[in-house]
């Protein structure tokens, strides 16, 4: 895949991810994070790091609506 049809096609991606109300946000992450969300991500338990960030937040923001 040749870099311009690889800009348009994540372009479109992106623009499809916004109409399904998602934001992209960019994150630091300590090394030892990004190694342990690689490793969920080589095992499949994610498709890829940015799946696995969100169901981070996800269950993050779950379990401090379930306890307050």
């Amino acid at each position: 895949m040749d870099q311009s049809s690889h800009r348009r096609r994540m372009a479109q991606h992106r623009e499809q991810r916004k109409a399904e109300g998602f934001r992209e946000a960019n994150v630091w992450l300590r090394q030892d994070t990004l190694a342990e969300i690689d490793e969920l991500v080589a095992s499949g338990q994610f498709r890829n790091r940015s799946e696995a960030i969100a169901a981070a937040a996800q269950a993050f923001f779950k379990e401090k609506t379930l306890n307050t």
